[in-house]
């Protein structure tokens, strides 16, 4: 049905364009074009029938639209059996020779007979009777086309509408409307250049026929989109690339002035995206122009006398004028005038824009000034010329350019380009660069602008780009770059604080404190006012860890500014980090109040809720989201909240918050949390799902498992534990692994416990941890070759011999003298036990005194005792005694106290002598002599003569030692 197209390059008979041609240089109108094929299809396959006007200037790609729709439709054809439902007719672009209705039947059949020969023997005999009577000859032609199209859909793809209606004249055009509405088959569509009388007025037949979609000129996006597939549509792959960059945008820009968005412009001057030297290009620009001079003299030709004036005189005008100039210019009135123009944008000759209450006209192509400026013998110089060097180069590439030029034209125009500059100092190239900027910059595209603004720094150098340069790499979060682009600014421009501002954020992305805090300083010393430069100064305070000087910065803006909330939080921060809770809790309290005096203050609210609650301040931050509350609270606020009540331990009303939260915004996050809070607050079930959710969201969310995991182990279901916690072995959360391998321990599944050490192994063979828990494995597996091994392994850790050797001793205090054991324990080593290890000590010595009292009864364990604080004198001091004695009434409670009373009475009073000077733990030893009593007795007269808080104690030791036996 349409032309298989033998071109793949054409600019003014696209529709001779091969498929891919066609496909490859289409943009910026996908969604019509897919409006348009739906209609006709539509067409096709129901009663409906769609009529489609495409409007725009010359040059806008309706051929190239059209040929292409055709080419589409061919396809949806052939997968729908086409011939069969429909029949397709596509004339040709210029119909000179329709100048009667029966003319366009004929032509109609001419296209047709192409598609079934058949019928060209009957179009013959259309002439013959058309020798004896027209009115005959219609009729059979009119006839003959019913026939030939039959039941199908008649599918009439036409181009330049209004001048086939000026053929038809208004009798064709009543009898084709007839026609149309009598056979109900019809689908066009067609184009026009602008909606002539016989479609915009309302007593002509074709009136409100078609449905109109009007063809919009390429913007600057979708012209460098359109220059850069035809650059690769025509193998210039380098030229596609350097349209990709921020200064082959620029220049397309540059294109798009001088087009006006008219696709055939645009194709005209892409030849000029590879010509570099002058020489280069002023001929083929020159070429260019006379080539186009006949296109714009036609085009001036078919305007109106008033509108031809107009243009006349813009073309005269290198800037826009307002329509008051325009009219008393051209001797017309105001009104005149402005029916004129507006006639004008319409048909796409002229563009307007309102600033104020003038309104500003100006040719939609300069190109147009073509016409005028050949014409003028006279001229020395092409002044559309010089404006195209003037968008084309920099100002400092001419004045390069200028020295190098080997022709005096060439001189002439560049040095006229250059008065030009210095008369209205507007650089056009630079104004480019500076769109590309923003426009990056407004898309937060920072990298984007990043390299826009190096392409302007090297044609122009500016204090100001610098500085946008630094910041827009800081927000790019490229410190290497943005580092660099600092110091070379600061360089060039010393007393620039903002250069140095910038520097120091950049430092800050490195961690590099010291160098941000000198960067700094210098902002400082130049503006010592400025609230910015004293806020990062104190961040980077915080960041040194020097916590006092950080407070002071802070509070010095804070007397200055008493609203910038933000220095409260630096100063809650560094008293957090000093220890300084009570000052911290004041200072939020403060924070508190300023922030709710703001009027809309919501937002701000929970930012600094969730900064409370990250400076573990919850009882702050649920006040503040107190105050937040609403009516139907966001779920950012449920969320903050739920999590909130998560740090306060109170995890059923947090679940409640978390619940809500997520159900309305359902995140990994909050799903995370939410799950915990259940498993924490015993609804396990209930944890298990909201798990599966958060897997559902996130597959990779490896806590979700260790959540089903813990809450499978505590409804006793140990083999749909062991099996969420081997869904975790991939991971590498060596203290999640961990905490799992001690659960699993605890369920007596030793060989899970033993995976999950093994994976921590690989991970980490030297943690301190994993060499603990494979000794307390082999305990419970009551594997002393095991522990024995491990703790060998872990005395080989550095810090860790002590620790070793007392495991070993664990499993020696059953086969050894307590003397040969206790001697093996000397500490030679200097360092400090870390606090979060100091339980695993006590733990494993009172567990070596409990042995030995099984063994050899308490008569001795004084000066067992004794023995351990003579040989391990730089661990026992009086905490980790009291510790040992308290871990030790409960091991000997829970084993029934073995030895008889007597020898539990002396233990008592030789443990008094023998920690005389550790006053603190005479309770703990009183309370061995009582629980020992007690146990032997059975009589409560014994318990009686402790304290009330000793009694409690004593009897939650027997009830957790019944409950182990039970």
């Amino acid at each position: 049905t349409m032309s298989s197209g033998l071109l793949s390059s054409c600019l003014y008979s696209p529709g001779a364009l091969k498929r891919s041609a066609l496909e490859n240089l289409f943009v910026g109108r996908d969604n019509l074009m897919d409006d348009v094929i739906e209609r006709i299809c539509s067409s096709v396959s129901g009663d409906q029938k769609h009529h489609i006007l495409l409007v725009g200037p010359r040059g806008c790609g309706k051929t190239h639209f059209l040929s292409l729709a055709g080419h589409r439709l061919d396809d949806w054809l052939a997968a729908n059996r086409g011939d069969e439902r429909a029949a397709v007719i596509q004339l040709r672009e210029e119909e000179w020779g329709i100048a009667s209705y029966l003319d366009f039947v004929v032509r109609l059949l001419q296209e047709l007979a192409e598609q079934q020969g058949e019928i060209n023997a009957q179009i013959a005999r259309v002439y013959q009777l058309f020798a004896i009577n027209a009115e005959e000859a219609e009729k059979a032609a009119v006839e003959l086309l019913h026939q030939s199209v039959g039941d199908r859909t008649l599918i009439l793809f036409c181009e330049n509408l209004a001048d086939l209606l000026s053929g038809l004249g208004r009798e064709g055009q009543q009898k084709w409307r007839a026609t149309i509405q009598q056979d109900g088959n019809w689908a066009i569509v067609a184009t026009t250049a602008a909606l002539s009388a016989s479609l915009a007025r309302q007593d002509n037949p074709f009136y409100g026929f078609f449905a109109i979609r009007k063809l919009q000129m390429l913007d600057p996006e979708t012209g460098l989109k359109f220059l850069i597939k035809k650059a690769i549509h025509a193998g210039k792959e380098d030229v596609a690339q350097f349209l990709r960059t921020p200064l082959g945008r620029a220049r397309s820009r540059a294109i798009h002035h001088f087009a006006g968005g008219n696709h055939r412009t645009y194709g005209i001057l892409f030849d000029f995206f590879d010509r570099q030297s002058l020489e280069d290009l002023v001929t083929p620009f020159l070429q260019m122009a006379d080539d186009l001079t006949p296109y714009y003299q036609d085009r001036m030709r078919v305007l109106p006398p008033a509108q031809r004036k107009i243009v006349e005189f813009l073309i005269q005008k290198a800037d826009a004028v307002t329509v008051k100039d325009t009219a008393l210019s051209c001797l017309m009135s105001q009104q005149t005038a402005a029916k004129q123009i507006s006639d004008l944008v319409g048909k796409g000759y002229v563009v307007c824009e309102r600033v104020g209450r003038n309104t500003f006209c100006e040719l939609a192509e300069p190109l147009m000034r073509i016409c005028a400026q050949l014409k003028d013998n006279c001229a020395k110089h092409y002044s559309l010329f010089v404006e195209f060097l003037r968008h084309w180069f920099a100002v400092s590439e001419l004045e390069k350019r200028q020295m190098q030029a080997a022709s005096d034209l060439n001189q002439t125009h560049i040095r006229q380009a250059l008065s030009r500059f210095h008369d209205d100092r507007r650089e056009p190239l630079r104004q480019a660069l500076a769109k590309e900027v923003d426009q990056h910059l407004a898309n937060e595209d920072y990298e984007g602008a990043a390299k826009a603004l190096e392409t302007t720094l090297q044609n122009h150098d500016s204090e100001q780009d610098h500085e946008t340069l630094v910041y827009v790499w800081v927000e790019a979060a490229k410190h290497d770059r943005a580092v660099a682009a600092g110091q070379r600014a600061a360089q060039k421009y010393p007393q620039n604080a903002d250069i140095h501002y910038w520097l120091a954020r950049a430092h800050l992305l490195e961690n590099d404190f010291a160098a941000a805090g000198k960067a700094i300083k210098k902002s400082i010393s130049i503006d010592c006012e400025e609230s910015a430069y004293l806020c990062l100064n104190a961040d980077i305070l915080l960041g040194l860890g020097r916590f006092e000087e950080a407070i002071a910065n802070a509070q010095q803006l804070l007397n200055k500014e008493p609203e910038h909330w933000h220095s409260l939080q630096q100063i809650i921060t560094a008293l957090v980090e000093l220890r300084q809770i009570d000052q911290a809790c004041l200072r939020a309290e403060q924070l508190v109040q300023q922030v709710c005096k703001q009027e809309d203050s919501s937002k701000t609210l929970l930012d600094v809720a969730e900064f409370l609650l990250g400076q573990q301040l919850a009882g702050a931050a649920l006040q503040l989201l107190d105050r937040a509350r609403t009516a139907k609270p966001s779920p950012r606020w449920r969320e903050l909240c739920g999590r909130t009540l998560f740090a306060m331990e109170d995890y059923e009303a947090a679940s409640k918050e978390l619940g809500m939260a997520a159900g309305k915004e359902p995140k990994a996050s909050t799903y995370c949390k939410l799950a915990t809070a259940l498993l924490f607050a015993g609804k396990y079930k209930r944890a298990i799902a909201a798990a599966k959710k958060l897997l559902a969201i996130d597959p990779q969310h490896l806590s979700a498992h260790y959540v089903c995991g813990t809450a499978f182990s505590e409804l006793g279901r140990n083999r749909e534990a062991i099996a969420a916690y081997d869904l975790l072995l991939p991971g590498n959360n060596l203290n999640q692994l961990l905490l799992v391998a001690w659960e699993a321990r605890l369920m007596e599944e030793f060989a899970a416990a033993g995976r999950y050490l093994d994976r921590v192994a690989q991970l980490q063979p030297n943690n301190r941890k994993l060499w603990v828990e494979r000794i307390r494995l082999g305990l419970d597996a009551k594997d002393r070759h095991a522990v024995l091994a491990n703790a060998r392994q872990l005395a080989d850790l550095p810090g860790c011999t002590l620790l070793g050797r007392l495991f070993a001793a664990r499993i020696h205090a059953a086969e050894r003298t307590p003397e040969k054991v206790l001697a093996a324990l000397a500490d030679d080593e200097d360092s400090q036990i870390p606090t979060e290890d100091r339980h695993d000590y006590v733990e494993e010595i009172a567990c070596i005194l409990e042995t030995f009292v099984q063994k050899h009864g308490p008569k001795h364990l004084a000066g067992w005792i004794g023995n351990l604080r003579k040989q391990l004198t730089k661990m026992l001091d009086e905490e980790m005694m009291i510790g040992i004695l308290r871990e030790l009434l409960y091991k000997s409670a829970g084993n029934e106290f073995a030895g008889n009373l007597a020898d539990w009475q002396q233990a008592a009073v030789d443990l008094q002598k023998c920690l005389a000077d550790m006053p603190a733990c005479q309770i703990s030893v009183g309370l061995i002599g009582q629980a020992a009593e007690y146990a032997k007795t059975g009589d409560n007269r014994h318990l009686l003569k402790l304290p009330l808080e000793q009694r409690r104690l004593l009897k939650d030791v027997f009830s957790q030692s019944l409950a182990k036996t039970a």
